[in-house]
């Protein structure tokens, strides 16, 4: 590796760094930044918009209002009955040639027979009038509306194919003379008129507005297609968009709003805002892209976006110049620390450097250099030491194993018995033991126990218990008497005071009885060759090791052929899974039930499976020790 190419490194690190955390720190500003100007920028588009659409529906409503107040004065003139009919057509004919939205009057009656329902419009500034042909119109909704609600009503837009023969829309309101309720008043504008009002409406570059009835019909849109033919809903369901339905409900019910729907793609994103019209509960909308709402903030990103790249260039190239002048003592420093790292601990280059760090960091090195060197001396001898006494642990642990009975050697068991063991210590040595012999051609001994410790020391105590355990056995013939003599070697020579859990039991090879002592320790089972078994948890004393003189006591079980005897350590019975659940000797006896008539070795190993499949290995950390005594018949039998 050249100084060129570890310069360059550094430099790299140092650039991507100052990147990471300038783009964070942009990332940061220009989104809480754009934020804040989104929000400004949202309020002023919908206080313009807003402000934009409701001057315009109240243009819209003026002209509306102006054929409510022709409607209203007509009526009073009726009602008052000032005029005859002659000076009435007249009056109506001046309405319509000075007033150019309105394009037709009708005079409509309950009672076709009693009066005579005329429609008056102009033909060439001349006045005309159409008489109801049939009583049909008392059934439309201009006139049954405001007659059955005895309120004015302004109609959705018809097609008057009578009288002027163009779309109009249609203020009506219910006629009374003297008191009793007559007919209807119907004043007749036309919708090209309020087209024209609302084609032309433009909002930034492209927004439009357009109108709709009180049913969503779009009364009048820059697209002449769209006007009488379409409703709002209708493009609601051709997008199935519960949101854009919303806003065509808010708006047919008399709301204000002005909110953001964004079309199925390729379709565009647009802002909407709507006001009513008082007069007839219709709505002005306009619709301008979100692109052209927000068009100055897109550029201010830009903008932003261009000083960060600007910004950043400038720090790179300061900081690729200063690294550059750092690199050569850092570059020796670095030759140092590879020597060191590969053993070379006495020679080193001479740093000089005028930046303080650096110099600080040389001098250091050398003082970690001495220091590496005496501790590499020191681990050295712990090494040695440990090396040493993991040895020793290791011959300890091939001695503990001699200790206990081979299983493959069948010649230290009578022709009448089988018997198989397993010891499994959590370390390299434990605290576990189990022991099996002939007593005399008679009498055959197993024992287990369990040493409340581990390590050495509990395996120093297990190998004295198992020497003398064979040394006292064969002048007594009682459990309980054995176990005497060991408690009382226990209680006077164990410095560390550990105590030891016993299962001892003597079988008599001749009638299968069998004479068991248990001393603290876990239940013994008798496995019948028929199935099933028997448990014996009674204990007949303490643990050993506590007290001095203990009243031992003992019991009798009597063997049939094929029975067997299962006796085992804590290491068993207190496995734990990862939820903290015993195996305990519930676990246990879920297996026995599974192993009537198998061998001892059968059966140990399917409670040893059991067991390794149940516990947590990072929770169980005891010894663990299995043996399985079968009685197969009577001696000499």
């Amino acid at each position: 590796m050249n100084t060129n190419k570890k310069t360059k490194y550094l430099g790299q690190q140092l650039i991507s760094f100052m990147f990471i955390f300038m783009l964070i720190l942009f990332l940061v500003t220009f989104l809480i930044t754009r934020q804040l100007a989104y929000k400004v920028m949202r309020s002023n588009a919908e206080e313009s918009i807003s402000n934009l659409t409701e001057t315009n529906a109240q243009m819209i409503d003026k002209n509306l209002s102006n054929i409510m107040t022709i409607a209203q004065e007509l009526r009073t003139v009726i009602n008052d009955d000032l005029y005859t009919p002659k000076q009435l057509k007249r009056h109506i004919h001046h309405l319509l040639i000075d007033n150019p939205r309105l394009i037709s009057v009708c005079l409509a009656y309950d009672k076709p027979s009693t009066k005579r329902t005329q429609t008056f419009y102009l033909e060439n500034q001349q006045i005309r009038s159409i008489p109801a042909e049939d009583d049909d119109y008392l059934y439309k909704d201009w006139f049954q509306i405001p007659w059955l609600s005895l309120r004015p009503w302004w109609s959705d837009p018809w097609f008057d194919n009578l009288g002027s023969k163009e779309r109009v829309c249609s203020y009506s309101l219910p006629l009374t003379i003297k008191g009793k309720h007559q007919g209807i008043i119907r004043l007749d504008t036309p919708m090209e008129s309020l087209h024209r009002i609302v084609k032309p409406i433009r909002v930034k570059k492209t927004g439009f507005a357009f109108m709709i009835a009180s049913n969503g019909m779009i009364v009048a849109h820059p697209r002449d297609s769209l006007a009488m033919n379409y409703s709002a809903f209708d493009f609601a369901n051709r997008y199935g968009d519960q949101e854009l339905r919303q806003i065509c409900k808010n708006a047919v019910s008399g709301q204000s709003g002005f909110e953001r729907f964004r079309f199925e793609k390729p379709g565009p994103d647009v802002w909407i805002a709507y006001r009513p019209l008082p007069s007839n509960h219709w709505s002005l909308l306009v619709e301008v892209p979100n692109s052209e709402v927000f068009a100055d903030l897109h550029s201010l990103s830009i903008i932003t976006t261009i000083a960060f790249v600007l910004a950043f260039l400038i720090f790179s190239g300061t900081i690729w110049y200063r690294t550059s002048a750092l690199n050569q003592p850092l570059s020796e420093l670095v030759d140092a620390i590879k020597l060191a790292g590969e053993g070379e601990l006495q020679s080193g280059p001479e740093i000089d450097s005028n930046t303080y760090e650096i110099q600080v960091i040389a001098e250091n090195f050398e003082k970690m250099k001495s220091s590496l060197t005496s501790h590499i001396n020191n681990l050295q001898q712990v090494t040695e030491e440990k090396n040493r006494i993991m040895a020793e642990v290791a011959f300890a642990s091939i001695i503990q194993r001699n200790l206990i009975p081979k299983n493959d050697d069948a010649s230290k068991l009578p022709a009448n018995l089988k018997a198989f063991g397993i010891l499994e210590p959590a370390g390299a040595i434990g605290g576990d033991l189990y022991d099996y012999f002939l007593k005399d051609d008679k009498h055959f001994l197993f024992a287990i126990a369990d040493v409340a410790g581990k390590g050495v020391a509990a395996a120093m105590t297990m190998t004295m218990m198992t020497t003398l355990l064979r040394t006292v056995s064969s002048d007594k013939d009682k459990p309980e008497d054995i176990l005497h003599i060991l408690n009382t070697f226990l209680v006077e020579n164990n410095p560390k005071s550990d105590f030891v859990t016993m299962g001892l039991g003597i079988i008599d090879l001749e009638s299968g009885s069998c004479v068991f002592s248990n001393a603290g320790h876990t239940p013994i089972y008798q496995l019948k060759a028929a199935g099933g078994f028997s448990k014996f948890a009674t204990t007949h004393s303490t643990a050993l090791g506590f007290f001095d003189n203990i009243k031992i006591t003992s019991d009798v079980l009597q063997l049939a052929p094929g029975d067997k005897i299962l006796v085992f350590t804590d290491g068993v019975s207190e496995a734990v899974d990862r939820h903290d659940k015993l195996f305990g000797t519930d676990g246990l006896e879920k297996v026995l039930n599974k192993e009537a008539g198998s061998s001892p070795e059968e059966t140990v190993q399917a409670v040893l499976a059991a067991v390794g499949e149940f516990a947590d290995t990072q929770k169980s950390h005891d010894d663990t020790t299995i043996l399985v005594v079968e009685f197969l018949k009577p001696l000499n039998c």
